[in-house]
C-alpha cells in the first residue's frame, strides 16, 4: 500500500503535556467562528501549537502548505517517526464550541485529499500517517486529539 493510500488510516494516542485523547471529531459542528479566529489569531494559534509539538519531541516538516483541496496547518513527525497532519483551531473562548468541534467531516475529507497530494509531491516512503487536531486558546494548547480521521 502506498503512502497516499494510507491517508485514511489513523491511530494511536501519544503522551505529552496538555489533554490528549483519541477519537472522531466534527460529528456536530457548533456555531460560527469567533472574531479571534481570523487569520491573525489562527497564525498565533499555529505558532503555539508548533511550539507545543516541538517541546514534546516532534519535528515540524512544513507549515501552512496548501493546494486546491485545503491548507495543511502543520505537517510533522511525531517522536515515533509517524507522519502527522495537524489541524490547528484557535478559539479565544469556548462560548461557540471548542476548536475540536469546529473540525467537520468535510474539513477532514479535504485534509485527507491535501495530505495525499502532499505525500505524492514529496515522494516520501511513509508507512504510517495520522491526522490530529489541536485546540488552542490564549493560554496555549487546550486539547490535542490524536487520530481523528
Amino acid at each position: 500500500m502506498d503512502s497516499a493510500t494510507q491517508v485514511a488510516q489513523a491511530g494511536r494516542n501519544v503522551t505529552g503535556r496538555g489533554s490528549v485523547r483519541q477519537g472522531a471529531v466534527g460529528q456536530d459542528s457548533v456555531g460560527q467562528s469567533s472574531p479571534d479566529s481570523t487569520v491573525g489569531g489562527g497564525r498565533h494559534g499555529e505558532a503555539l501549537a508548533g511550539e507545543y509539538l516541538a517541546n514534546n519531541g516532534w519535528t515540524i516538516v512544513e507549515r501552512n502548505w496548501h493546494c486546491r483541496f485545503a491548507e495543511l496547518d502543520i505537517i510533522a513527525l511525531d517522536p515515533a517517526g509517524e507522519m502527522v497532519f495537524v489541524e490547528v483551531k484557535y478559539r479565544k473562548d469556548t462560548t461557540h464550541g471548542t476548536g475540536v468541534e469546529a473540525v467537520t467531516p468535510t474539513k477532514l475529507r479535504r485534509m485527507r485529499l491535501a495530505a495525499g497530494k502532499w505525500l505524492t509531491e514529496q515522494q516520501r516512503g511513509v508507512d504510517v500517517v495520522r491526522f490530529d487536531v489541536i485546540d488552542v486558546g490564549p493560554a496555549g494548547v487546550r486539547e490535542h486529539v490524536v487520530g481523528v480521521a
